[in-house]
């Protein structure tokens, strides 16, 4: 969700508006040299947010080598809602849950600077990030 990350990783790609998606939450799991990573998981009754980008599809190829699609990561074509209820078709990628975990710092700040530039609410950036 890092704006300026995106712009250096994904040149082109443009910031539309925050997202929910509900019946997932988001997680920190797994193992890396970041320590535990951003995961989405299915949980009833629950709700994760996150940014909607517009990207090409060079984007899309370099977003899939990044993060480690298909050995990984799972990308899934999925219906997204804006605060207007306005869906909007989205890639999400997630993995298979594994052990929760506690990210590095850095990596944490990261996600929640992110979370900032995305306009995600700063109360479920409290209790979920």
């Amino acid at each position: 969700m890092s704006h300026s990350q995106m712009n250096e990783r994904y040149p082109g790609n443009k910031f539309i508006k925050r997202v929910f998606l509900d019946g997932y939450k988001f997680v920190y799991d797994g193992n890396s040299e970041r320590g535990a990573v951003g995961n989405i998981i299915k949980s009833k009754n629950s709700k994760v947010y996150g940014g909607l980008f517009e990207i090409t599809e060079e984007n899309l190829a370099a977003l899939d080598g990044s993060d480690g699609y298909t050995d990984n990561y799972n990308r899934m074509d999925i219906e997204v809602v804006d605060d207007e209820n306005n869906s909007y078709q989205a890639f999400v990628y997630f993995r298979k849950w594994k052990r929760r975990g506690t990210p590095s710092p850095l990596y944490r700040k990261i996600v929640i600077m992110g979370a900032r530039e995305c306009e995600l609410p700063e109360d479920y950036i409290a209790n979920n990030l």
